[in-house]
């Protein structure tokens, strides 16, 4: 089963959801369910000119004053090990555990499950891994470390054998420009020769400058990044809407897709639902490969 999130009831998420389901047939609908508000649901209907929404997807509706984080206790709940949790985009300042707020889905889930898991991307064919994520730039250096690293990538091995990804290399950036430079500019890339040392056995490239690493393309990689914006703008830039926001490590799969709330356009009928399309399909592909 795919559990649905209903994200920021004025973010496009319910918008990109809504348009994307009309492409699946009734068959893949059933593998789905979203939790929402009556009143977010509708008021996206509207926004469509859709008077009623005849589309075979389960539906549990909740009453609630904070959908977003209520949607996603409510699927945490339901979601099961073979299942996979579809998050839609939501705010910062709506996700809190424990009555302490949280910087956004993966923070949450660290708090909730005490454990720190990956962040990472994936598209046709690359997983791109950020070993720091939603973290100030200044503690990003002091923050890495090859045992960090090395948590990190062994979550996104196993998320990828889960998966049936094949990974044929590790491609691994610098944190320093030009990788350091041979520690000209900077000794960081230190602790990436450590963690290259300590796993022989995976086929690793590295440190490679990361303004350069995406020139180094060959099919099934795992590119590895020390932060969040020197692995997401070329990401984002080669995959526009088609990439999948990926939590490593959970006891299930989570995806999200890899745009934001858009708030700007809410109620516009503007956005463009092939991102959350591209994650459904996806999620549709592991169910029936899990099968």
């Amino acid at each position: 089963m795919i559990h649905i999130t209903s994200g920021h009831p004025k973010g496009i998420g319910l918008e990109t959801l809504i348009k994307s389901l009309f492409l699946f047939s009734k068959d893949q609908l059933q593998n789905m369910k979203l939790y929402t508000s009556k009143e977010a649901l509708e008021e996206t209907l509207r926004s469509l000119n859709i008077r009623n929404i005849d589309i075979d997807i389960n539906i549990e509706y909740l009453e609630s004053d904070n959908v977003a984080l209520d949607s996603l206790e409510a699927a945490l709940k339901a979601v099961k090990d073979n299942d996979i949790l579809v998050t839609l985009p939501t705010s910062k300042d709506t996700l809190s555990h424990n009555g302490i707020l949280t910087k956004g889905y993966t923070e949450y889930f660290r708090s909730r499950f005490d454990d720190n898991f990956s962040m990472c991307f994936l598209d046709d064919d690359s997983l791109n891994l950020l070993v720091t994520d939603h973290m100030p730039l200044k503690e990003v250096a002091s923050s890495i470390s090859s045992k960090l690293i090395n948590n990190k990538v062994n979550k996104v091995l196993k998320f990828a054998k889960d998966i049936n990804f094949e990974i044929s290399e590790v491609l691994i950036s610098g944190l320093n420009p030009h990788a350091g430079e041979n520690g000209l500019l900077g000794d960081e890339e230190s602790i990436i020769h450590d963690f290259i040392s300590l796993n022989k056995d995976l086929p690793i490239k590295g440190p490679i400058p990361a303004d350069t690493i995406f020139n180094s393309y060959k099919p099934q990689q795992l590119r590895v990044f020390m932060y969040h914006d020197q692995g997401l703008t070329l990401f984002k830039q080669k995959n526009k809407f088609k990439g999948i926001n990926v939590t490593c490590g959970l006891p299930f799969i989570r995806f999200s897709v890899d745009h934001g709330t858009a708030f700007e356009i809410f109620g516009k009928n503007k956005a463009n639902p092939m991102g959350m399309h591209y994650v459904l399909n996806k999620a549709l592909e592991i169910i029936s490969y899990e099968k």
